[in-house]
């Protein structure tokens, strides 16, 4: 028995941007049709994005119509297969049938990026155009009341675990008595493929501290999950990687000493000094492979990530994804050098450790120790917690490990601030 329905293109390799032309062929009478649909559908993985659908006829359809569309291949990601992650095309129509399974019928094609030149102002309106055509989710009121009980159910149920998540903030204080506002900052656009992407790590000195190492990664990767319930797990494949290490063993000073860095553009605060302290930059920047694949939802992605690896304080992380346009620059624009090395402003100075301190450079690393005393404190409360609690059951003896508890949460304390803010 024939298909109800087949469907043919007039070609079946295009690019982004290009128009699919087609036609839909009726084999058989359709007279409960309340019409016949065409749409654009990519793969990624498993799962299915619907970019365009169009519906072709209103009403019934029947044997031996042709009925011809023509849909704009906007924006998306090309094809690219992969060992774990591939991203397919179809073309698929359909009749709307109520309360009975829809005939329907579809067709691969192969998408290939667009080529462009290196113009900002086209790649900024490609770039335009493919985020007003992402679908936005809104949530309403309902909704939001429920997601909002739902996160206070989560946050009673974690309240046994609040003094872990003191001590995890209390980390993160204590990284931020000494550098701050940690960015990785990139075009707010999207970019092609082959474009050399200028980015710019920057943060805030509040205090002395010592860098062991500041690094920048850029990478692509495939990511992907198996199995599901218990046994679902997340896989993730690098395809593309490249490091530029930033500063090496350096103790990061507040104070009035130039000095020209070198092997890079650096730049200390001045210029741009604010109530958080003097600002640090370095201006690098990397090219997104010019025949890599696509970036497609969380399956395929290209990540730079920022990595402040602090002596006696926790690290400091920060991570940045790019969106790519389904389009490749040609011809490949030239690496955007960095600028000369520039001196610092007199409010950032780089010491190697051992190194000799300058007259008005304040390099006292204070912040040495300072989880002890947080510990410490929690022991404290502890112990305070259990000689409440064995006073209110009559204990006398239990006024010692009160007042030990007390003692101990006060030094605690006192030592912490006196180490975090000397």
């Amino acid at each position: 028995m024939a298909a109800p329905l087949t469907l043919s293109l007039e070609s079946k390799e295009l690019r982004v941007g290009d128009v699919v032309r087609g036609e839909v062929r009726v084999e058989q009478d359709l007279s409960a049709a309340e019409g016949l649909d065409v749409e654009l559908v990519y793969t990624v993985r498993h799962s299915p994005h619907v970019l365009v659908k169009e519906r072709l006829v209103y009403g019934a359809v029947h044997r031996g119509q042709v009925i011809p569309f023509e849909l704009t291949l906007t924006e998306g990601p090309y094809s690219w297969d992969m060992p774990n992650v591939s991203v397919t095309w179809k073309v698929k129509a359909s009749a709307d049938i109520a309360w009975r399974i829809d005939p329907k019928v579809e067709t691969d094609f192969v998408v290939r990026p667009r080529k462009v030149p290196p113009d900002e102002r086209m790649l900024g309106q490609l770039s335009a155009a493919a985020e007003a055509a992402v679908t936005k989710v809104e949530t309403g009121p309902i909704a939001s009341a429920i997601l909002w009980l739902l996160i206070g159910a989560v946050a009673l149920a974690m309240f046994p675990l609040l003094p872990i998540a003191l001590i995890l903030w209390a980390r993160s204080a204590v990284t931020r008595t000494r550098v701050r506002d940690v960015q990785v900052v990139v075009p707010e656009r999207r970019v092609a493929h082959g474009e050399w992407v200028p980015v710019v790590v920057r943060f805030h000195g509040r205090r002395p501290f010592q860098l062991e190492k500041l690094d920048l990664t850029f990478s692509g990767s495939e990511r992907w999950t198996t199995g599901s319930g218990d046994s679902r797990r997340s896989h993730r494949k690098v395809f593309h990687t490249e490091s530029q290490t930033i500063l090496v063993d350096r103790i990061i000073a507040i104070g009035a000493e130039e000095q020209n860095l070198g092997g890079g553009a650096y730049r200390g605060g001045g210029r741009r000094r604010a109530k958080n302290g003097p600002v640090f930059e370095w201006r690098t920047g990397f090219r997104l492979p010019p025949n890599g694949p696509p970036s497609a939802g969380s399956g395929l992605t290209y990540d730079l990530k920022l990595h402040l690896d602090i002596a006696g304080l926790p690290d400091v992380a920060k991570d940045v994804r790019l969106k790519t346009l389904g389009a490749q620059v040609e011809p490949l624009p030239p690496a955007g050098d960095p600028p000369p090395p520039e001196q610092t402003s007199g409010e950032l100075t780089f010491l190697r450790p051992g190194e000799p301190v300058p007259a008005g450079v304040d390099a006292r690393l204070g912040a040495g120790g300072l989880m002890r005393w947080v510990l410490l404190s929690f022991v404290g409360v502890a112990l305070g917690i259990g000689g409440i609690v064995g006073l209110a059951s009559g204990l006398a003896m239990a006024a010692v490990p009160f007042a030990l508890g007390g003692a101990l949460l006060a030094f605690s304390v006192g030592a912490f601030l006196w180490t975090l803010y000397r």
